[in-house]
Parts: C-alpha cells; structure tokens; sequence
C-alpha cells in the first residue's frame, strides 16, 4: 500500500499525536512555563483545537470530493440517472386509459376510435353479414 500522505499531512499527525498524549501535568507545566493562567491557556488551547479539528475536517471532504470527481472522470460506468418517480397528482394527469370504455368515461375519445368504433357497428348490422337461412 503507498503512502499518499504529504511531509505536511505526517507533520500534522505527529504534533497532535504529542498534544493528545499529553498528560494534564505536562500541559500545566508548559502553561506555568509560558507564564500564563492555566485556565485562559485551556481555553485558547480549546478555541486552537476546535479551529484545527474545522480545518482538517474541511481539508478531508475536500480531498474526498477532488477524488470522487477523478473517479467519475475514470469512471467507464455508463450510468444514467432515471427520472424521479412520479407524484401522485403527476400520476393522475399523466395517467391514459388503456380501454376504449375507460377513455369514452373521460370523454376523450379520439379520432381514431370514433373511426373503430364506426366499424364496429358497421361489421355488426351488415345485414349481409348474417346467414339468413330460414332458421329463425
């Protein structure tokens, strides 16, 4: 495995691996040394900690996303992203009956089966369609 890590990105790692395992002893002892309260030395030490947490957080998505954006560059996915469904008033707007019935319930009949259906009714009263034979 290759260590993709900078100088900086290791230096970074050795100076907060020396702060976490710090001792509260030691920590108080570099505070008398600078000559400071220990409580304002605490807090800003806090305030320095919380801003750097911040940072690398903020450096960390942005190197996630500069990799992400080079995976999908490299990326031979041929991944399309399909429409949304539909929402429910979506549905009922774009919704068209399959049957003549259900169309003809709507009152949107069309060209087309107004041509249909005047076959039909031809085909069924042709006259000479029927066997006259006498049966009936």
């Amino acid at each position: 495995m290759v260590d993709e890590k900078t100088g900086f990105d290791r230096f970074e790692d050795e100076v907060l691996e020396d702060i976490l395992s710090a001792t509260d002893e030691e920590i108080l002892e570099e505070a008398h040394e600078a000559g400071e309260d220990p409580e304002t030395y605490a807090e800003r030490m806090r305030e320095w900690l919380q801003a750097a947490k911040a940072e690398t957080g903020k450096k960390r998505l942005l190197q996630a996303r500069e990799a992400l954006e080079l995976d999908r560059r490299n990326s031979k996915s041929k991944i399309t992203k399909l429409r949304a469904p539909f929402s429910i008033d979506e549905r009922n707007v774009a919704f068209i009956p399959d049957t003549m019935a259900a169309r003809l319930e709507k009152g949107d009949q069309s060209e087309r089966d107004k041509k249909f259906e005047e076959e039909d009714f031809d085909e069924l009263f042709d006259d000479d369609a029927w066997n006259d034979d006498g049966d009936g």
